[in-house]
């Protein structure tokens, strides 16, 4: 019915983690000061049922740019589990877009 739709989010992508996401919170996961914030921008913490922990956050080209270089770098020093290239299993697709990125 038209409430029952009214109720469900639209999906806009999506995003392989690996466990499921069972909770969302605004916050984060140290305390923010001036010295040593990389942004001011709101974070989302979210949790799953194994323990795992994640946040969501804003960057800005810089710290993209730097997080990028970073992943390629660890990526070129610690192997694929399984053989699996960690791009390849970090890539989503939707039926709106073909891929999501950039990812980080």
């Amino acid at each position: 019915t038209q409430e029952e739709q009214r109720k469900c989010l639209d999906l806009l992508g999506n995003y392989h983690w690996g466990d499921q996401v069972n909770c969302f919170r605004h916050g984060s996961l140290v305390r923010k000061t001036d010295k040593y914030s990389i942004h001011n921008s709101p974070t989302i913490i979210f949790g799953g049922p194994s323990g795992t922990l994640g946040v969501i956050a804003s960057l800005n080209k810089e710290q993209h740019d730097f997080f990028q270089q970073l992943q390629v770098a660890i990526n070129q020093v610690i192997p694929g589990v399984a053989g699996l290239d960690h791009s390849r299993w970090r890539y989503s697709s939707n039926r709106k877009q073909s891929a999501l990125s950039p990812f980080i």
